[in-house]
């Protein structure tokens, strides 16, 4: 069965695999594609033994005598040499650090309740923030952010809206509604400190209202334009009615910095992996300090890795093979080679590259996910479930639980449907969405208990 695809960054491929002479399993009389696509580009296991997995281990907690990086982001485009435009494949390496280091991306809320109320969070906690409302915080950033499950906060200037490279309202909406709450940055990006208290305010207020009109709800939350303010910036901004206010001095944002003069981590285009975790993982860092480091077999791994996320498949394996020619023992180089090679019609070699990969470590959960992708792909939905399983066994992951229930969706099985379902959706709320637009749902759509899950 040809389907839509769910997530923005995918494309529909109709055509992929048409003629192949791959026998399917009994239960497979329609070859489904686009869902396990999008799964083959949304894994982010980490490369830890079952010992160590994230859903056996619980996380450190921490309360507000110390501080937290709120990372600020403006645009995610390929720009080079333009220090507020940060690449795909350096945004993609960044979140992907982030997810397989165990880091939980907080609310603004969160953050909120963290420094005012000592509400205590994991103690590997980022803040992610874009300022100004760019286009491509949607067209890029949002599937890699959905990907890895990540709250995050845009500042959008209410002016700018539906203009030029910035975000319109359905765009605005859709982002809200997913987890990417939207927040104010004035109403023309003014610098603060230059206006009046009583033009502060008017623009403080009409950005808030603006906001409040277009997505029915409170607009609780304030990026200074510039950072630049002043004691009648706090004032305005207390009497408009926000609740908490950022700046873009640097470092991380902690109790001692005022709830309305909150410090931020500028993440440049310019900087290079290393350098992100070098602000993320460093309190006091050196503002003028960019770590510098030579190409590894990780950093190319994670050029594979990009470039099987944007379907460039070939790509991916020669990349993987050249990680390979080096390190014959690197067993994720094995993994994106063989799941590369199921997406490029090839599913004995590409199977035989991802068992190498669970050979050299049989605990890789990602190679136990790709392989129970990889079957499904193929429509081997016995073998399938059985992967996804020893998958879990590894970590606890949302699109595990989302292609059992698939699968069983497509069998026309409703009760396991809804079970799998139920658990994904706990995880991950945005997944009730793309549940509703899932054709691989169709058989049990109108079953009394799925309708009330996707009410």
């Amino acid at each position: 069965m040809k389907k839509k695809l769910c997530l923005l960054i995918i494309f529909i491929l109709s055509t992929l695999f048409n003629g192949c002479a791959i026998k399917k399993s009994s239960q497979n009389t329609n070859s489904s594609i686009s869902y396990t696509e999008k799964k083959g580009v949304n894994s982010s296991f980490n490369d830890k033994s079952i010992a160590s997995s994230s859903k056996n281990t619980p996380k450190v907690l921490k309360y507000n005598d110390k501080g937290i990086p709120v990372i600020m982001y403006h645009s995610i485009k390929d720009e080079k040499d333009n220090p507020v435009r940060v690449s795909k494949e350096s945004f993609q390496a960044q979140m992907k650090y982030l997810k397989d280091n165990n880091y939980t991306a907080l609310s603004l809320d969160e953050l909120y309740e963290f420094i005012e109320n000592n509400v205590p969070v994991p103690e590997k906690s980022v803040v992610l923030t874009f300022d100004d409302g760019y286009k491509d915080n949607y067209e890029t950033a949002y599937p890699i952010l959905k990907k890895y499950g990540f709250k995050a906060t845009i500042f959008v200037i209410s002016d700018y809206i539906g203009k030029d490279e910035y975000l319109n309202a359905s765009q605005i909406k859709e982002l809200d509604k997913s987890g990417i709450r939207i927040e104010s940055h004035t109403v023309k990006h003014e610098a603060l400190n230059a206006l009046s208290y009583n033009d502060q305010l008017a623009t403080l207020k009409q950005s808030k209202e603006s906001l409040q009109g277009l997505l029915s709800r409170q607009i609780k939350y304030i990026a200074y334009p510039y950072g630049k303010y002043n004691e009648s910036t706090i004032k305005a901004a207390k009497a408009a009615g926000y609740s908490l206010a950022l700046t873009t001095d640097g470092r991380w944002s902690d109790k001692s910095d005022g709830i309305y003069t909150l410090d931020r981590v500028f993440i440049s285009g310019l900087h290079n992996l290393d350098t992100f975790i070098y602000r993320i993982t460093t309190f006091d860092y050196d503002f003028n300090k960019v770590v510098k480091t030579e190409a590894t077999l990780e950093s190319e791994y994670s050029k594979a890795y990009a470039a099987f996320f944007d379907h460039k498949y070939k790509e991916a394996i020669e990349i993987s093979d050249k990680i390979i020619d080096k390190d014959s023992n690197f067993f994720k180089a094995y993994n994106i080679k063989g799941i590369s090679l199921c997406f490029s019609h090839n599913f004995e070699e590409g199977m035989k590259n991802i068992d190498k990969a669970l050979n050299l470590n049989p605990n890789f959960g990602y190679g136990r996910f790709n392989k129970a992708l990889a079957y499904e792909l193929y429509g081997h939905y016995d073998e399938a479930l059985l992967w996804y399983d020893k998958a879990l066994e590894i970590d606890n992951y949302v699109w595990s639980y989302y292609g059992k229930a698939s699968i069983y969706g497509r069998l026309g099985d409703a009760s396991n449907a809804v079970k799998y379902l139920k658990i994904a959706i706990a995880m991950q709320e945005s997944v009730k969405e793309e549940a509703k637009k899932e054709k691989d749902f169709d058989k049990v759509r109108n079953n009394k208990e799925f309708m009330e899950l996707m009410k």
